[in-house]
C-alpha cells in the first residue's frame, strides 16, 4: 500500500473559469481525479463513488466533499445532492475499511462549500431534518467555507497531513 503521506495535498475546489478556490492546509487526496490515493489502488472505482479528501486521526477518518452548490443547483436538485453526498459517505468508508484501516471510525463528515455561497442557499438547502434522514450520525456532519476548514482541522492535533 502506498504511504498516505505521499498524496497530502492543498485542499481546493475543482478549477472553474480560471479560478481555484484553496484553503491553506492540506489533507489526503482521495478522489480518483487529479490521482488521489483511490488511484493507487487495483480495484477501479467509480469517479463518483467517493470524497475528495480524507484525514486520518488515529483510527478516525474525517471526510472532506467540496461542493459548488450554486453551479451544482444548475443541474440537480437539493435531493439528488444530498442523496450523492450519502453514497461518496458510504462508498468511501468502504474503501477505506478495506483498503486503509478495517477498524476505521468515521469522526467528521465535513462539505465544503465556495465562499461566495450565499447563506440562503445553505440554510435552505441542508435543513437539519433532511440531515438526519440522509446520516446516520448527523451530529458529525458539518458544512463550512472553503475559508473556514483549516481552522476546524486545526482542532485536531494527531493529523496525518498535519502541517
Amino acid at each position: 500500500m502506498a504511504d498516505l503521506t505521499d498524496y497530502c495535498k492543498t485542499i481546493q475546489h475543482a478549477e472553474k473559469d480560471g479560478n481555484r478556490e484553496a484553503a491553506d492546509c492540506k489533507a489526503i487526496l482521495f478522489d480518483r481525479h487529479d490521482g488521489g490515493f483511490v488511484v493507487s489502488l487495483d480495484k477501479k472505482y467509480s469517479q463518483i463513488c467517493q470524497v475528495d479528501y480524507i484525514e486520518i486521526i488515529e483510527n478516525g477518518v474525517i471526510l472532506i466533499e467540496l461542493k459548488d452548490l450554486k453551479e451544482q443547483l444548475k443541474s440537480k436538485t437539493p435531493r439528488d445532492i444530498l442523496k450523492n453526498l450519502g453514497k461518496k459517505y458510504t462508498e468511501s468508508i468502504k474503501i477505506i475499511r478495506k483498503h486503509i484501516n478495517q477498524l476505521v471510525i468515521p469522526i467528521l463528515y465535513c462539505v465544503v462549500v465556495k465562499n461566495d455561497t450565499d447563506i440562503v442557499i445553505l440554510d435552505n438547502f441542508f435543513p437539519i431534518k433532511k440531515i438526519k434522514i440522509k446520516f446516520k450520525r448527523p451530529e458529525y456532519f458539518v458544512i463550512c467555507k472553503t475559508n473556514e476548514i483549516c481552522a476546524k482541522l486545526a482542532t485536531l492535533d494527531t493529523r496525518l497531513c498535519q502541517e
